[in-house]
């Protein structure tokens, strides 16, 4: 999840493997009309899901069934 968030995160590649495909797909349609926002927040997140602990990570990304937009911060 961290590679992905860091290397593909402009593309949203993170949010497609956690499986929130809707914001998946804003921020693939913002890294072409706000070119460069969508890798900032992209970079916040793999900050955030290397400081998670294994415990937390379970919890937030490891759902069973995640919604389309479902909001995992």
């Amino acid at each position: 999840m961290a590679l992905l968030s860091f290397f593909g995160g402009g593309l949203g590649l993170h949010k497609f493997y956690a499986g929130c495909w809707g914001w998946g797909l804003i921020y693939l349609i913002s890294c072409f009309f706000i070119p460069g926002v969508a890798a900032v927040i992209a970079f916040i997140e793999f900050i955030r899901v290397l400081t998670l602990s294994p415990e937390k990570f379970e919890a937030k990304y490891n759902q069973a069934t995640p919604g389309a937009f479902t909001f995992i911060w």
